[in-house]
This record gives structure tokens, C-alpha cells and sequence, in this order.
């Protein structure tokens, strides 16, 4: 790669369990060098961008809001605050396919 010239990786979810989604989102280290939580903003990676299922993503993301406490079990109050960062914020840019 040449200086100047972003690196992106590409995450394929399509097809993805809800469980891929959860963990996805939540089972992931928490950085505490930084200000935010940016774990999608690998060392090295400037961009990351999601190939999603819209549809099937909207059902993992409508069961996930109806039973919000189900991360509270399974992942740290750190992962769970750095996963909704993620899906609120964490990409700028998603490649929807519909299936």
C-alpha cells in the first residue's frame, strides 16, 4: 500500500446468525487507549465495511433492542457500551445485498 492510500477490510456478514451478529458486535477486546471505543478501527485499518443482509439485520437488530439485557450476561459493561457504539456509529459505510 502507498502512503496516503487508505486500507479498508471487508466483514461479509451476510447470511450471519443472530449469534454471529451479537458476537460481531460485542465479543471484542475494549481498547483503552482511546477516547471512544473504535474496535472496527483495527491497528492498521483505516476503514471498515460491512456486506450485510438488510432485512436479516433488522430482524438481529429488533430482537437484540427487544431483550437489550441479553448482552448484559454474556459480555462486560465496557463490550456492551464499545457494541452499541458500534452499531450506532461504528461504520460509515454499508454494502446491503438482498438475498
Amino acid at each position: 500500500m502507498s502512503e496516503g492510500e487508505l486500507s479498508v477490510r471487508v466483514d461479509d456478514l451476510r447470511g450471519c446468525s443472530f449469534e454471529r451478529f451479537l458476537t460481531y458486535a460485542f465479543d471484542r477486546p475494549v481498547r483503552r487507549d482511546r477516547k471512544e471505543p473504535h474496535w472496527w478501527h483495527d491497528d492498521g485499518v483505516d476503514k471498515v465495511e460491512l456486506l450485510v443482509d438488510p432485512g436479516p439485520q433488522l430482524d438481529h437488530a429488533t430482537m437484540l433492542f427487544k431483550d437489550p439485557l441479553i448482552v448484559h450476561a454474556r459480555f462486560s459493561p465496557e463490550q456492551v457500551e464499545q457494541g452499541f457504539w458500534f452499531l450506532a456509529m461504528g461504520h460509515a459505510r454499508t454494502t446491503a445485498h438482498s438475498s
